[in-house]
């Protein structure tokens, strides 16, 4: 090893050595830096950095870890710096600084000469071409190996797109079971009974005189008192003779009342099974009859609105629920289908590549 470089004050040393001042193109050269100085002084290297160009053509490619010692009672450091180049010239490194307790010290600067290969062109028969690129006999284990991840998650991503397909056909035919929400009116008795009367009277004008009209006429009258008397009074009036209302209506009514609606009753019952012809504005004075009791019976209930929430059987709840467990399962069928096949087709580019 030959020492090219040293500068030194007091008990302080910078030595610069290189191994060989001559490399062919594409070797490398080593250089040591010593340092020398007192354990208490504060020191600093040079400031290089690997993988950088310290010269034209002249590249450092590594600096080791400062190695320290003791030699004498001082404290001895030591660093190696890789050299190399590929232009054959002599190059002069220039010196390595370091800095003691803040004061710039150098090295000599070193001298390294580069050369190249000599080159027999009388003899090219002995020179040959690179050899082309071999490829490698096929091995099971080595596909498995580089494969592996790519063929699992493919076999994953085909069960689980059938498992797609059976839960979607399970989804599709496993219909909902629906019940919407209805608002009932409810509408009180006399209401619907006067409504009902008020249309007969209106539909009067417009018949005939004869026994069917006649018929017809205290049919509906008929029934739609009984309807009315059947709501308010809370007895089944559609089922009974016209003798049972009126006995039942004497507990709930005054006798005046009740007298004009026996003959009203009367008056029907005639006219439906005897084929009786009633007087001149006698269907009038009947219908009058008939409002007058209404109006005189009727509550003080009005008109109201209910909303009937849907109720569902023991079955229909199971259905919606299963509807419900394969809706979520479909949609994490389908999360898992798109990232087995993200995966699958980024390992493929990144063998195929």
């Amino acid at each position: 090893m030959m020492l090219v470089g040293l500068q030194s004050q007091a008990n302080i040393t910078v030595e610069a050595t290189i191994d060989s001042i001559q490399i062919f193109v594409g070797q490398q050269a080593h250089v040591t830096l010593k340092v020398t100085t007192a354990h208490k002084d504060k020191l600093e290297l040079p400031p290089f950095k690997p993988n950088t160009m310290v010269l034209p053509n002249v590249e450092l490619l590594d600096i080791s870890t400062p190695d320290t010692s003791d030699f004498d009672g001082n404290r001895v450091i030591q660093q190696v710096y890789t050299f190399t180049s590929f232009d054959a010239n002599l190059y002069y490194l220039p010196p390595f600084p370091v800095k003691v307790n803040g004061k710039e010290y150098k090295s000599e600067s070193l001298a390294l000469k580069v050369l190249t290969i000599d080159v027999d062109t009388t003899k090219l028969d002995q020179f040959f071409p690179p050899k082309d690129v071999m490829n490698n006999p096929f091995s099971w284990e080595y596909f498995w190996q580089d494969w592996r991840g790519v063929i699992i998650a493919s076999v994953i991503a085909i069960i689980v797109a059938i498992l797609f397909v059976y839960l979607y056909k399970r989804y599709k035919s496993n219909r909902p079971i629906l019940k919407r929400s209805r608002i009932i009116t409810r509408i009180p008795a006399h209401q619907k009974a006067l409504k009902a009367l008020e249309v007969l009277k209106n539909e009067a004008v417009q018949t005939g005189d004869d026994a069917e009209d006649s018929k017809l006429y205290y049919t509906r009258l008929t029934d739609t008192l009984r309807k009315y008397i059947e709501e308010r009074f809370g007895f089944n009036a559609m089922e009974m003779t016209s003798t049972e209302i009126i006995s039942r209506l004497k507990q709930e009514n005054d006798e005046e009342k009740i007298r004009e609606l026996r003959e009203l009753f009367q008056t029907a019952d005639l006219v439906k099974f005897a084929k009786h012809s009633t007087l001149f504005n006698e269907n009038d004075m009947n219908l009058v009859s008939a409002m007058d009791f209404i109006n005189s019976t009727k509550t003080n209930e009005i008109e109201t609105k209910e909303v009937v929430r849907p109720e569902f059987s023991v079955d229909e709840k199971k259905t919606n629920n299963q509807r419900m467990l394969i809706r979520l399962l479909l949609y994490v069928a389908a999360t898992a289908f798109v990232a087995l096949l993200a995966y699958v087709v980024y390992n493929l580019y990144d063998l195929l590549a």
